[in-house]
């Protein structure tokens, strides 16, 4: 119930400050920017309340029913302060034009300046996670997750990415669609999407398999954490609605609608960070790089095609997965490494 009142509000907000860039107020968006730095105000003070309270008090400053289990409270509200700065700092008009003179960027929309706060909210809620244990603790609380769980995220992103740019608000819904950077796939297309797939599966095999050598222990640890995740999806169109609804879902989001008002390489970063829930690993690299890729192809070509490289890239490796107890049984020891040890580190990739 938290989580859907959470993503109402969220779109309450996109809603909002869609509304206002329509109407092109400069008060109406002074107000909309004072009020967004008005919400950063209590996130600051529940992050000073748990550097400062005793650990048997912090039950007090929790929602009901949703104890968060803190294994570091200090870290997390310091986190949590610097995530409230950054979202007050940028509702600063002179902050927001400071960062980004000269980019497609505009400091003035509550749009952009949206953008740009989320962004910041993703880093701090990434870092909020990797501050209590990260992979370790992950290993220990691991359970597997419901195909509802898995592609629910893709729906959501695909919702902000749509909602985001105003369909139907500033937009009518072809204009949304040029703007996202969605057309209709030629034969063309199709085929420079398997170009990049078989590219990128070969890429995440030779990352694997030096990560695989170098730390076999962090190795084998996210691929047990990866095999209790994925434990429910274990057939082909599961892992096609999986590959699918990630592929939609971020592409739209993050190369459909932040790529343009972020710029390549920030939106790059953004979509690393927004992956490493499990720690920094050469993995964190390789997804980067395919965040560099897929922002590549939506620059030169459009963001159909970085759904079709994106989603196909999650469903080989799915393919891969779901083919590793029999190609376990015809396969040497090497070849069974490969597999097993690169392969499902596919829940990273999504």
């Amino acid at each position: 119930m938290g989580n859907i009142l959470l993503f109402l509000f969220v779109i309450s907000i996109i809603l909002v400050a869609n509304v206002i860039a329509r109407i092109r107020d400069e008060r109406i968006t002074k107000l909309f920017f004072a009020f967004l730095f008005l919400l950063n105000i209590p996130i600051f003070i529940l992050g000073v309340l748990f550097v400062v309270l005793p650990e048997s008090r912090l039950d007090t400053i929790q929602p009901a029913g949703n104890i968060i289990n803190l294994q570091d409270p200090i870290t997390y509200g310091i986190i949590l302060q610097l995530t409230a700065v950054w979202g007050i700092l940028v509702t600063v008009g002179q902050t927001r034009h400071a960062l980004f003179k000269n980019t497609p960027f505009k400091p003035q929309s509550p749009i952009h300046g949206l953008s740009l706060l989320a962004a910041g909210y993703l880093v701090g809620n990434v870092g909020l996670i990797l501050s209590q244990g990260g992979l370790d603790q992950l290993s220990e609380t691991a359970e597997p997750a419901t195909l509802l769980d898995i592609i629910t995220p893709g729906l959501l992103f695909s919702a902000l990415g749509f909602m985001g740019v105003g369909i139907y608000i500033r937009r009518t819904y072809p204009e949304t669609l040029r703007r996202l950077g969605l057309v209709s796939p030629t034969r063309a297309d199709l085929f420079l999407s398997f170009r990049w797939i078989f590219g990128l599966v070969i890429l995440q095999g030779i990352v694997g398999i030096v990560w695989g050598t170098l730390n076999p222990t962090e190795a084998e640890q996210l691929t047990t954490v990866n095999d209790v995740l994925l434990e429910n999806v274990d057939t082909v169109w599961e892992w096609g609605l999986l590959a699918l609804s990630a592929g939609l879902g971020e592409e739209v989001l993050f190369r459909g609608a932040l790529q343009p008002v972020l710029g390549l390489p920030l939106t790059a970063v953004i979509f690393a960070l927004g992956h490493v829930q499990y720690g920094f690993t050469p993995i964190t690299l390789l997804i980067f790089v395919l965040g560099l890729i897929l922002g590549y192809i939506r620059k030169q070509h459009n963001t159909t095609v970085a759904i079709m490289v994106h989603a196909g890239y999650n469903f080989t490796l799915g393919l891969l997965a779901l083919s590793v107890p029999f190609l376990e049984q015809f396969v040497e020891e090497t070849a069974w490494f490969f597999f097993h040890h690169v392969m499902t580190f596919v829940i990273l990739s999504i």
